[in-house]
């Protein structure tokens, strides 16, 4: 093999250290658009409808809470939701109460409430008037 024949062979193959930095690339940029993605996905904030009522919730036993005093009963299909809008459970509450904001069906039953965050506690409820 002469000098240039080699030269030129040594060229056109692919340098097998550069394989592995390729990858290790690759796989950086997959983490970093997963992080970014997961960032986004985690400060998007909760749609909460205007018409709800705002009082402090507490379990009281079974399906029956109790809102700013008064028990009623969780609705059929009804569902709370924490400060994350994940769906708990009504013993989940905590035993002191949680601010929420929350819609009764026809039957005074509670069907949706929303644990409410620090930050949307602070936001002004809307007067029916208002709206």
């Amino acid at each position: 093999m002469t000098q240039a024949t080699a030269a030129t062979a040594r060229q056109t193959q692919p340098a097998r250290n550069d394989t592995w930095l390729v990858q290790a690339c690759l796989r950086l940029i997959a983490v970093a658009a997963i992080t970014l993605a997961a960032g986004s996905a985690a400060a998007q904030l909760r749609t909460i409808p205007d018409d709800t009522k705002r009082g402090v919730i507490r379990h009281v036993q079974e399906l029956m809470v109790s809102i700013d005093g008064q028990n009623v009963l969780l609705a059929p299909g009804g569902n709370i939701r924490d400060r994350n809008n994940f769906i708990i459970v009504p013993t989940a509450l905590p035993r002191a109460g949680a601010l929420v904001d929350y819609v009764l069906d026809m039957n005074g039953q509670v069907f949706r409430a929303w644990i409410l965050s620090e930050e949307e506690a602070l936001r002004p409820k809307k007067s029916p008037a208002a709206q």
